[in-house]
């Protein structure tokens, strides 16, 4: 079965936008939260990702995004896939940072996590293009 696709004007996504900054900002654990993905281009998307950064760590990952995923996709009415950064692997981090900002309640810890991010992918890339490399020689 086909995944269904959306297609939305600019202004449509800048309502969208909108709600997600609304809704996130009263989920007082979350400090940042950036859109990555399809959406933030021109063409047409199968859901909106959301990657958040939270303060705390007391709830299991997984059962909390499935949580914040269902109280945004009520809120837009369109799929939504939540993921959180806290312990997501490097390399999906450094793609979410390039990204739009949704939401920033905490601009410093925004920024650490931008820089720890891009540091430790940049000192880790030229080693993953070797073995790249080696692989496909």
């Amino acid at each position: 079965m086909m995944e269904q696709r959306f297609k939305l004007d600019k202004k449509d996504k800048q309502k969208i936008r909108e709600i997600l900054k609304e809704t996130i900002a009263t989920i007082r654990e979350v400090e940042f939260a950036h859109i990555h993905g399809s959406f933030t281009g021109d063409g047409g998307f199968h859901d909106i990702d959301v990657a958040i950064y939270i303060r705390t760590e007391y709830m299991d990952p997984l059962e909390y995004e499935l949580s914040i995923s269902s109280m945004l996709e009520q809120r837009i009415k369109l799929p939504v896939d939540v993921r959180v950064l806290n312990h997501a692997p490097n390399s999906f981090c450094y793609e979410v940072t390039r990204g739009e900002v949704v939401f920033s309640r905490n601009e410093e810890v925004r920024f650490n996590f931008i820089e720890r991010t891009w540091n430790e992918y940049l000192d880790y890339k030229p080693v993953v293009e070797g073995i790249l490399h080696e692989l496909a020689a």
